[in-house]
């Protein structure tokens, strides 16, 4: 079992947390898709995160930075970026179960790269905004 990589429940739970803060987040792209890495943590440092994904990756790109979920988007504010990364990491989340879109800034708040489509509602991602809403 892999050290960084986070795969199905854990990856989406971490996700489903990011609505509330924003977390650190490392991508590797390997040569397959099953050989992607994507890490996220509340506590350690986005480039950190970006040197263990890319130690643990077959591929050498590593992108890194925050993120967080609003919607059905995952936000992702960049560091460094890798080519078609919006595609990349919206094709392996669907791969986990986990259907967002994903949209991709530099830290000055620019659109470098998007992938959205109308996606149907993910429970699991959506159930605290519910809560939320009876709290008030």
């Amino acid at each position: 079992m892999s050290e960084v990589k986070l795969e199905g429940l854990a990856l989406k739970k971490l996700i489903k947390q990011s609505k509330k803060q924003d977390i650190a987040f490392a991508f590797s792209p390997g040569k397959k898709r099953d050989e992607h890495v994507m890490t996220l943590h509340r506590r350690k440092a986005a480039g950190r995160l970006g040197k263990l994904a890319r130690n643990e990756s077959t591929g050498v790109k590593v992108s890194f930075g925050t993120c967080r979920l609003k919607g059905k988007s995952l936000i992702m504010t960049c560091e460094q970026t890798i080519a078609a990364q919006a595609k990349t990491i919206k094709d392996y989340l669907k791969s986990q179960k986990i259907a967002v879109n994903v949209e991709i800034f530099d830290l000055s708040g620019n659109a470098i790269d998007s992938d959205i489509e109308d996606l149907p509602d993910d429970p699991d991602l959506i159930e605290d905004e519910a809560d939320d809403d009876q709290d008030d």
